[in-house]
């Protein structure tokens, strides 16, 4: 697998778009499924969060079995598939891949097809409910946010994750969605060049 690389085409061909149309789409877009469905491919997400915008959604793995081996187009045709599987009807246009010192994958997509988001906005997104934390279990979360930005390698990064309660970040307590923010900045900035 690449050492950096990011996987979104310039242009989506007619072989694409048929390939994506033969993709069953099952049930509405949930989140649990998806989360299943990840962890069943060897994708293990250590955080899948619904943006602010309930438009798009970010996934983080750091064990990325799953996709050793496969090319570009692979690794995109094995999460589109993933994704229609947990009822979102994605395909090239609305999904990316970074890959990050072959550690760490960031997946980004849109929760519903370019037009439907552009014309609409979000399309509601089955999820777990809102959890309530104590002071202390925020302030543990906190903790290891504080831990994670120590790392000095990649490698201690992707095992100092924080593991969120959330799945959308509308529900994290401000004081946490602000450190969460300032983990995912750290984590882009300090991504080697390459």
């Amino acid at each position: 697998m690449d050492t950096n690389s990011t996987t979104k085409p310039d242009s989506v061909t007619p072989e694409q778009i048929d390939w994506v149309n033969r993709q069953p789409i099952v049930d509405t877009p949930s989140l649990p499924r998806l989360r299943a469905a990840l962890a069943a491919a060897g994708l293990h997400p250590v955080e899948l969060m619904l943006n602010s915008d309930g438009e798009t959604l970010t996934l983080w793995l750091n064990q990325i079995d799953g996709m050793r081996g496969l090319d570009q187009e692979q690794r995109l045709r094995k999460v589109i598939k993933i994704f229609r599987s947990a009822g979102f009807a994605v395909g090239h246009t609305e999904l990316g891949i970074e890959v990050i010192d072959g550690m760490i994958v960031s997946i980004n997509s849109l929760v519903a097809p370019l037009g439907i988001v552009c014309t609409k906005g979000a399309v509601p997104v089955d999820r777990l409910p809102a959890r309530q934390l104590s002071d202390a279990a925020l302030d543990d979360l906190i903790a290891q946010y504080d831990h994670a930005m120590e790392a000095q390698t990649t490698s201690e990064l992707a095992n100092r994750w924080p593991k969120l309660p959330f799945e959308d970040v509308n529900d994290m307590p401000m004081r946490l969605r602000r450190r969460h923010e300032q983990f995912i900045h750290a984590v882009w900035r300090n991504v080697p060049k390459g």
